[in-house]
Order: structure tokens, then C-alpha cells, then sequence
């Protein structure tokens, strides 16, 4: 390249090098190349990564979500275009192929410890993947961050681009994911102060049904105390999928509540009605009421009218003889639903009675 070079400048050629600033090696044998040569004799170009402005532009003719297309790329064209030719939402099979075939140039040890940091769904601290492998994962490590495949901030290490991690994850048996997961799981479990959703993440990437039993009602109740109301109805989801028919009335009724927040009310009337059919009303007649009455409401938003308005309205006949706050909620909810329904001559009576 300097023998050439050198000599085409009193020459009409153009001599264009392509070249990854991302790979050690590829930056090396740059600074060989042209290392010598007078800024006179070359023009050098950095390819940065595109902005958002410039993703929302390309997808602007596909229905893709820019900012999850920029996200998952980094900016990466190469991977923003081939995400643009295939919309379904799949990973494309050219960027699979274009990731693993860098990553099988990788010795055996660098291989086995991308496979690790992958399964990490942001970053893995070099402290756990050390302690995850054997003595070699730290030659391992390094042949990762000399090929570009990985970078590191001193005290973690993650994909460059959320694509990459995908394509090296997708290429590991189910198997060996689980396996990977579990070890991960017991890990983060020994060190401890770890956020609940990172260990729930690993325990059902594990299979460990046990861990999700104990570990997702308290992750829901934990993103529910921060307000976090479409995190906390996923994590009660998976609580009650998981804990199936043994999940108790507390758990059901927290988990409509949180699906009334944060879901679009998706489950939280057909929660709300297995929380009733376990309280006794002869036993607990004010909380069968209440539970009647919060029926309602969500009814309502499952556009069920009739049934949400007969619901409240028996929600009021069970309280009667329970003068409080729960009947009072009971004849404002009738109220605010006869309001919401345009039964505006049916209103008063019930609101003034929540009032008295």
C-alpha cells in the first residue's frame, strides 16, 4: 500500500481503501499502511454511526419504529438496512451470517466466552464472566474486544450493537442457553443486591420454575411501589401463569390492579372474577363487596356495560348492611358508571348518597 501510494501522485489514480476501525488488528495494519504518508497524499474518512434523524428518515416509508430500529443497530448501516428489508421483525439472516462469520474467526476460548456475554441481555461484568469459565475466558475476553465483537467500560463488557447479541445468542442450543442461564442465575444469586427482574430474567431463561414462583410476585410488587404499572402487570402475569391455580386472592386482585394500570386492562376483570370466586361472602361480606364493585370497573373498560353496572349495583346490595367506606365507593362507582354509560337522569340519587 506505501509502494503504491507513493508513487500515483503525479498520477490520475485514485487509490481507495476500505478498511474496520473496530477490529485491532484492521487498525494496525492501518497505521502500517499509511502510517508515513503526507496528509497531502490522502484523504481519510470516518464512517460515523447514523443519527436518529437519519433512521427515522430510512424508515420512514416501513412500518418499523425508528427509535426500536436505532436502538437494536446502534446506528449501524449495515444493520439498519437489512432491518428495513425484512419488517417482519426477525433477525435477517445477513446480519446472523455477517456477525457469526467474524465471530468464527475467533479462537475456542473467545467463541465460548461470546456465548456467555450474550446470554447477559446488556452487560456482563468481567468480575462474573471470570468467575463463569475457566482460566482461559480471560484470553477469551480479549480476543473478543481485538475483533470488535465486544467492547468493555473497565468493569463490564456488551455487544456493540443489540443485534450482534441476538445473532450470537440465536446460534446456541436451547440447551446450552438454560444451562448458561442457570449458572448465571446461581452467580448473581451468590453475590447478592442484585435487582429482582435480573434475577428473574435468568431463573426463566433457566427453566427454574421454583425461583419465578418466589422471585416474580415480588418483582411485580416491587415495579408496582415505584408506579411502574406495565412492568409490574407483566412480572404478576408471569407470577400467576406460573403459580397457576394456587395463586391466593391478594396476588389476583394486585394483579388486576396492575393490568387495569398498566395494560389496558387486558386481564384485570378476569383476575378480579377468580379473586371472587375465592372470598366466602357469608364469611367476608365487606370484601366481597369491594371486590364486586372493583369487578365493575374493570368490566367497564372491557366495554362489558351491563354486566359492569349490575356488578356495582350487587356490590351496593352486599354492603348495605355495612355502613363505610366501602359502600360509599360502591354507590359512587354506580354513579360514575350510569355517568359514563349517559344515564345522566339515573346519577344523582347515588352520588348524593355516597356523599350522605
Amino acid at each position: 500500500g506505501v509502494y503504491v501510494s507513493r508513487r500515483i501522485c503525479d498520477n490520475p489514480v485514485h487509490l481507495i481503501v476500505t478498511s474496520r476501525t473496530d477490529e485491532t488488528e484492521s487498525r494496525l495494519r492501518i497505521r502500517r499502511a499509511f502510517g508515513d504518508l503526507s496528509s497531502d497524499a490522502m484523504v481519510r474518512f470516518e464512517l460515523s454511526a447514523l443519527s436518529k434523524s437519519a433512521v427515522v428518515e430510512l424508515c420512514r416509508e416501513t412500518r418499523l419504529d425508528p427509535d426500536d430500529v436505532h436502538k437494536a443497530s446502534g446506528g449501524n448501516a449495515f444493520f439498519v438496512n437489512e432491518l428495513i428489508r425484512s419488517p417482519d421483525g426477525s433477525l435477517p439472516s445477513s446480519i446472523r451470517d455477517a456477525v457469526m462469520a467474524r465471530a468464527d474467526r475467533l479462537p475456542a476460548e473467545g467463541r465460548k466466552t461470546l456465548e456467555l456475554v450474550s446470554v447477559f441481555p446488556r452487560r456482563a461484568e468481567v468480575e462474573h464472566i471470570l468467575q463463569l469459565g475457566p482460566p482461559e475466558f480471560e484470553n477469551g475476553l480479549e480476543s473478543c474486544l481485538d475483533a470488535g465483537l465486544l467492547v468493555t467500560d473497565g468493569a463490564s463488557t456488551f455487544f456493540t450493537h443489540e443485534l450482534a447479541r441476538e445473532a450470537v445468542r440465536s446460534t446456541i442450543s436451547p440447551l446450552r442457553q438454560r444451562s448458561l442461564n442457570a449458572a448465571i442465575f446461581a452467580r448473581l444469586s451468590e453475590v447478592g443486591d442484585q435487582p429482582l427482574s435480573r434475577l428473574l430474567h435468568h431463573a426463566r431463561e433457566a427453566g427454574d420454575v421454583a425461583a419465578v414462583a418466589d422471585l416474580a410476585p415480588r418483582a411485580a410488587r416491587a415495579a408496582a411501589r415505584l408506579g411502574s404499572w406495565p412492568e409490574a402487570s407483566t412480572y404478576f402475569d408471569l407470577a400467576i401463569e406460573t403459580i397457576g391455580a394456587t395463586a391466593d386472592v391478594d396476588m389476583l386482585e394486585e394483579a388486576a390492579f396492575a393490568s387495569y394500570l398498566g395494560s389496558g386492562q387486558g386481564h384485570a376483570a378476569l383476575y378480579q372474577e377468580r379473586a371472587l370466586s375465592l372470598i366466602d361472602r357469608s364469611k367476608e361480606p365487606v370484601r366481597y363487596g369491594e371486590a364486586l364493585r372493583k369487578k365493575g370497573r374493570y368490566l367497564w373498560f372491557r366495554s362489558e356495560f351491563s354486566e359492569a353496572i349490575a356488578a356495582a349495583k350487587e356490590a351496593v346490595e352486599v354492603l348495605s348492611d355495612h355502613v363505610g367506606p366501602e359502600l360509599a365507593l360502591a354507590h359512587s362507582t354506580v354513579s360514575q358508571l350510569y355517568m359514563a354509560r349517559f344515564f345522566f337522569h339515573d346519577v344523582r340519587a347515588p352520588a348524593e348518597t355516597a356523599i350522605a
